[in-house]
């Protein structure tokens, strides 16, 4: 489970910064290629 919040983590403060730049486009952009499947595969098998 720490690995999936680490994740999570990153990838929350990854678009927090982008916001602040007000990075719509690479937010959106962020979004759609990161690794959805790996998180919610380990999600799952930690569960």
């Amino acid at each position: 489970m720490n690995k999936f919040l680490n994740d999570l983590e990153k990838f929350t403060l990854k678009i927090r910064e982008l916001q602040l730049k007000n990075e719509t486009e690479l937010v959106i952009e962020f979004m759609k290629n990161y690794n959805w499947e790996r998180i919610t595969l380990e999600k799952r098998t930690d569960i």
